[in-house]
């Protein structure tokens, strides 16, 4: 996804390094920054997934939209490999508040791609809105199963201990392109030391343009 956004003209950096994720986050082939939290002691609800998400960044994440199978099995394998394991997180998909029976993503992505578990979605009686990857343990060599299941938004699950957020991935360019344009995710200081830069670069080339024009008035 190509940002239409320029921060000034500056470029900034985070520990001396520029940034196309926020901290936290990994690439996806340049298109995309994924980031998965997965606790064993503390479970969440989508609705308080998605407001972590969304404060994991300057560009406000949300719960990741899924392009393809491609990128399914990459999320899976990057971040839930451990075969003994079985995972469960939040995605962004959820009901389509406006359209019964249809699912939308929070990030406003078209992707069509769907994995659902078998008999899924089942809604249990409309209330199940939001969305999350089941990843189950390999068991007796026939592989990991994975797949969506459909679960209430606002409750807590035990079982559900996991959401992967979703965040645009920062192309460097030039601003006056309207294709890619220059956006760099930084901490605090790095983002006061360019703006800082921004004012006294210009003001010190303007004394010293004043004293070269005065001494060649002189002279």
């Amino acid at each position: 996804m190509k940002i239409p956004l320029c921060l000034f003209s500056a470029i900034i950096f985070v520990n001396g390094q520029m940034e196309n994720c926020p901290s936290g986050y990994v690439a996806y082939k340049k298109k995309a920054c994924f980031m998965f939290k997965h606790t064993i002691d503390k479970a969440y609800s989508a609705i308080e997934a998605e407001e972590i998400c969304q404060q994991s960044s300057l560009l406000k994440g949300h719960l990741a939209s899924i392009d393809d199978a491609e990128q399914d099995r990459w999320l899976i394998d990057v971040f839930m490999h451990d075969d003994s394991i079985q995972y469960s997180a939040w995605i962004g998909l959820m009901q389509d508040p406006e359209n019964d029976g249809n699912y939308i993503w929070r990030d406003g992505s078209q992707s069509a791609y769907r994995h659902w578990n078998p008999g899924k979605p089942d809604r249990n009686n409309d209330d199940e809105n939001c969305i999350h990857i089941d990843i189950y343990a390999a068991q007796n060599n026939t592989g990991r199963l994975t797949g969506w299941n459909d679960d209430f938004c606002d409750k807590r699950h035990d079982r559900v201990l996991g959401f992967l957020c979703r965040t645009p991935y920062v192309h460097v360019g030039n601003c006056d392109d309207s294709t890619t344009q220059k956006v760099f995710y930084a901490t605090g200081w790095a983002v006061g030391a360019s703006l800082a830069c921004l004012v006294v670069v210009p003001v010190l080339a303007f004394v010293i343009y004043t004293i070269y024009k005065k001494l060649r008035i002189r002279a």
